[in-house]
């Protein structure tokens, strides 16, 4: 079982690296969110966004570093 460090949409992005979508914050995975916004690069310092089509607070977990 692999433990991954998850981010809420509006924490700030300890380094930058690639990160994917997991579900809403409230624990929700729907409506899923348009292809193109399940995953993101943010720089270290940088807020976690929101989903902007539901407009609702995300959690995320890195996929790579950059």
């Amino acid at each position: 079982m692999t433990l991954e460090v998850q981010y809420r949409s509006g924490e700030k992005a300890p380094f930058q690296a690639d990160f994917r979508f997991v579900q809403y914050a409230d624990g929700s995975d729907q409506p899923r969110p348009k292809e193109w916004e399940q995953r993101i690069e943010i720089k270290g310092g940088e807020m976690f966004p929101i989903i902007n089509s539901t407009q609702k607070e995300a959690i995320w977990v890195m996929t790579s570093t950059t």
